[in-house]
């Protein structure tokens, strides 16, 4: 099951809790199709436009930029963003398929290749982590931070899709529910707990692991230490689960795209309180000392950790998807259509000039960062590093 697979997969989900949701038309007149998320509660998918065709006007107005920050209502996914027609058209004449090796002096390194659709990725002191979602049954692998061959730690899973790790072990979960951790050097896996509703991505931190969870009645933010026992629910959502979730020293933080929420909680549980409303498809969440940073509105957005007015860093392409920080720069991946494929980008967290990083990649995804680097995946198979200067 690739990314996208897994994304449609959850979107079918969605598609059983809406049955009388009514796809909107985000435009029209603009160009090749592309990307899909919008249910007629059929279950089929209804194709959404999101490519610039040069020749038609601005349609980046309030008809297009509909059913997000919580007017899809009922958990219905009939919405995209149409970011293309917000941030303008791309340049066609941009090199094609594969990835240059560098740009603008920055150089890529392909830690492995190959691979059969990896997906998530985590990163420690030792090594790179990712998750293959091509063929069943699925695995999770590692190479070292300096390439070489890659190294099986668990095989036979049920589709991962979060991924986390420290000093001890590699911790997953699958699209069927289930958690499980294996020590970094492979080994046989533990379950850590089974019977999770649509689990989202993992988080970590020192003593427990914090995912979300959902069904059409609604979602949770979950919480359990590392070694297993009894899940605890830190948050009763209203809403589906959680699309992305990151932890600090004190709250766990998640952005949701379907009530268009960016909320944080204490750690040891109390009231969730809201950092952003009204964020259309809101997705990723990467925290510092000081923000959370995440995308939607076709932006890269950034609010304080005590909340405040979002601000946008950034707006390039189709921002759908995860967000790392690393020292002063915030990293985003971008669909910039047919002819350049995914873009790797930064910008400073304080605000500033975006930087290319990398483009003509298919289906970039994920991001890992260490104290120097950060990394991803590809839907070519690689798993890749780049050192900034």
């Amino acid at each position: 099951m690739s990314t996208v697979e897994i994304r449609l997969f959850r979107l079918f989900a969605l598609s059983t809790c809406c049955a009388s949701c009514t796809p909107a038309s985000l435009a029209t007149d603009a160009g090749e199709p592309r990307n899909t998320s919008a249910f007629d509660g059929s279950g089929d998918v209804n194709v959404v436009d999101r490519s610039p065709d040069g020749a038609a006007g601005p349609r980046c107005t309030s008809s297009v930029l509909t059913g997000g920050g919580g007017s899809g209502g009922s958990g219905c996914a009939s919405y995209d963003v149409a970011c293309f027609a917000c941030n303008g058209p791309y340049d066609a004449s941009a090199p094609m398929f594969p990835s240059p090796e560098c740009l603008d002096g920055m150089c890529l390194t392909t830690l492995a290749s190959g691979q059969m659709e990896p997906s998530s990725i985590a990163v420690d002191s030792m090594g790179v982590y990712w998750t293959t979602a091509a063929a069943f049954p699925t695995s999770v692998l590692t190479v070292p931070l300096d390439g070489g061959s890659p190294v099986a730690i668990a095989s036979g899973l049920s589709y991962p899709v979060g991924l986390a790790v420290d000093s001890s072990g590699v911790y997953w979960s699958t699209l069927d529910g289930a958690l499980a951790r294996a020590p970094l050097d492979g080994g046989t896996p533990v379950m850590l707990a089974s019977g999770q509703n649509n689990i989202s991505a993992l988080a970590i931190d020192s003593t427990n692991l914090y995912w979300g969870e959902g069904s059409c009645d609604g979602g949770a933010i979950m919480k359990m230490a590392l070694d297993g026992g009894a899940p605890i629910v830190l948050a009763s959502l209203s809403s589906w689960s959680p699309t992305d979730i990151a932890v600090d020293s004190t709250s766990v933080y998640w952005s949701n795209r379907i009530d268009g929420t960016v909320m944080k909680e204490p750690i040891n549980g109390g009231t969730p309180s809201a950092l952003a409303t009204q964020q259309i498809w809101a997705e990723g969440i990467a925290v510092d000392g000081t923000s959370a940073y995440w995308t939607a509105n076709c932006s890269v957005m950034k609010v304080a950790l005590d909340g405040g007015t979002p601000v946008s860093l950034a707006s390039i392409g189709t921002l759908e998807g995860p967000v790392a920080v690393l020292g002063s720069n915030v990293y985003f991946t971008s669909d910039l259509g047919p002819a350049q494929g995914d873009g790797v980008f930064s910008v400073p967290s304080a605000g500033g000039a975006m930087t290319t990083l990398a483009l003509s990649m298919y289906n970039a995804f994920g991001f890992g960062v260490d104290a120097t680097s950060v990394y991803w995946v590809t839907g070519q198979g690689s798993v890749v590093k780049l050192t900034p200067p």
